[in-house]
């Protein structure tokens, strides 16, 4: 069975994107104030770590919910591309922070946007890798004569500061944020490469070095892991500092192999923001200079799964993603789970519309 490139001559490509970020904005003098420390501690703990982080938001409780942040980045992805809301046959979101638990968050999405109900939907929860999944399935979906068709949306959206403590250094660390890619199918132009590649991996052993222990099956809520902050994200610092540069070099050379891409000519490069010293880590070892990086930890913080969708988003608003760009991207995640993708922007469009770039 042929795919549908082969039936139409066409590709599936992203052709824009949009972001959302909450109303309450976190400064690390803001955050020395959540955390009961002096000011200044914040910005000492940044600098010592090499996270590079001077500002994130946080929902602000009861107000604001991860569906909210998806509706807006998807909002804001139409109004940039000119693209009406009716032309979505499809929405996958990847999100560890469900609206409500047991409920399908892309379903409330759906009922926000005033979409039909035959509209495909899906969630995964697969923490910072959680985009490129969202986005492999979508590209996979448009590529085949079985699928759906239409504009499709690939989304990541993260509310992580409710799972944060004042008690946890780790809070420090975490953002919310919600970023959309809108994907459909394009004719490229002559000439241009239309090279795409995928790279996945796991290894569970490190479970436990980074996500939140309580809550689950294994360990279920309790009097006793509220009070012990169990339900807080923490992390093992040095551990995962490692196996992340090692996993995301990893993922980015193979993913580069199979698009037969050389690494000489990638324009830009996305890793996960994890912080400022592992992305500068895996550049330095993919050999990819700091100029070609797309850094938005700064401003955002970790937002996890948003983090790639949000960072492209900045470069494409800021004109420095364009069409026919060559780009590469890495995420990893709690479980371990880590994913790299690459390909060519044969379908990027200027932005038309206004874009909401500060809330």
């Amino acid at each position: 069975m042929r795919n549908r490139e082969q039936l139409t001559g066409q590709i599936p490509a992203i052709v824009g994107f949009g972001h959302a970020v909450p109303s309450r904005l976190m400064t690390n003098a803001d955050l020395d104030a959540y955390l009961g420390k002096k000011v200044g501690f914040t910005d000492r703990a940044m600098r010592a770590s090499g996270a590079g982080m001077g500002q994130r938001y946080w929902v602000r409780v009861g107000e604001e919910a991860t569906s909210d942040l998806a509706v807006r980045a998807i909002q804001e992805s139409l109004a940039l591309t000119g693209i009406d809301k009716e032309a979505l046959t499809a929405i996958r979101l990847g999100s560890t922070s469900p609206d409500m638990p047991g409920v399908s968050t892309v379903a409330i999405v759906q009922d926000k946007l005033n979409l039909p109900n035959d509209v495909m939907g899906s969630n995964n929860a697969d923490a910072c890798p959680g985009w490129t999944y969202t986005f492999y399935n979508t590209v996979t979906d448009l590529s085949s004569p079985y699928g759906r068709g239409g504009v499709q949306a690939a989304v990541g959206a993260e509310v992580i500061s409710t799972n944060l403590s004042p008690r946890v250094r780790d809070s420090l660390l975490f953002g919310d944020a919600a970023g959309a890619a809108l994907v459909t199918m394009v004719t490229p132009d002559p000439g241009v490469p239309i090279n795409m590649g995928f790279a996945f991996g796991l290894d569970g052993k490190f479970a436990d070095d980074l996500g939140v222990k309580a809550g689950g099956s294994r360990r279920p809520t309790s009097l006793e892991t509220v009070q012990n902050d169990e339900h807080a994200l923490t992390m093992n610092g040095p551990v995962i500092h490692e196996q992340a540069v090692l996993r995301m070099k990893q993922v980015a050379e193979q993913a580069l192999k199979k698009a037969k891409m050389p690494i000489e000519e990638v324009d830009l490069f996305v890793p996960h923001q994890a912080n400022l010293a592992i992305m500068r880590d895996t550049a330095e070892a993919l050999g990819i200079p700091m100029k070609k990086v797309v850094v938005t930890i700064d401003k955002y913080g970790n937002t996890s799964t948003s983090t790639v969708p949000v960072a492209m988003y900045e470069a494409y608003v800021d004109g420095r993603m364009q069409r026919n760009h060559k780009v590469l991207w890495t995420s990893f995640g709690a479980g371990l789970n880590y994913n790299g993708g690459f390909m060519v922007m044969n379908g990027l469009q200027k932005p038309v519309g206004k874009s909401q770039k500060y809330f």
